[in-house]
């Protein structure tokens, strides 16, 4: 059996392998809030161009990532995913979010468009890693193409359900340029 250890280690070799190979920088995006820490790198997947980010979050839950239109969840094209406690099975979803408030108008993107590489309980007892990777243009007309200007990036972390609210403070907006590397 290998160790959470080695996992984490391996996961974080494997994401920083990848940008030396390719000659990418690591970019950290600063999310103002220590309970999430973003990174990512920018590469192609099957010849088309894409990111490849990693996010460590203080949660054993979910970990919501995603772009939206607007400061907030409305118009949004997100990703959603944990662990199920129950089959040990990871659970992606691609969501579109209309609306915020509880609950939320939202619809399950017929086309998924958000790949996980991995996810990895840390060894510390209250933290995750999740590495993914997501095309510029996915070809999903409901999904937000990323371009070169400043988007707004949205994440939430919590613990359950995933879907149905996060508490204040675990949760953000970060206007950034993921092909810059600025905000």
């Amino acid at each position: 059996m290998i160790s959470k250890n080695f996992t984490t280690v391996l996961s974080l070799w494997a994401f920083l392998s990848f940008a030396f190979v390719t000659g990418q920088e690591v970019t950290i995006i600063p999310t103002g809030n220590d309970l999430i820490n973003i990174s990512y790198v920018l590469g192609q997947l099957e010849g088309q161009p894409a990111v490849y980010f990693e996010i460590r979050a203080e949660t054993r839950g979910y970990i919501g990532f995603g772009f939206s239109n607007q400061t907030c969840m409305t118009n949004s094209d997100a990703m959603v995913t944990w662990m199920d406690w129950v089959t040990f099975e990871l659970v992606v979803q691609d969501w579109t979010f209309y609306t915020t408030g509880t609950p939320y108008e939202r619809e399950l993107d017929q086309q998924q468009d958000w790949r996980v590489e991995s996810l990895v309980w840390n060894e510390d007892g209250v933290s995750t890693t999740l590495s993914f990777v997501r095309l510029y243009n996915t070809g999903d007309p409901v999904d937000i193409i990323i371009e070169d200007k400043t988007m707004n990036l949205i994440f939430s972390v919590g613990e359950w359900p995933a879907l149905h609210h996060h508490p204040i403070g675990r949760s953000g907006n970060i206007l950034f340029n993921l092909i810059q590397g600025t905000k």
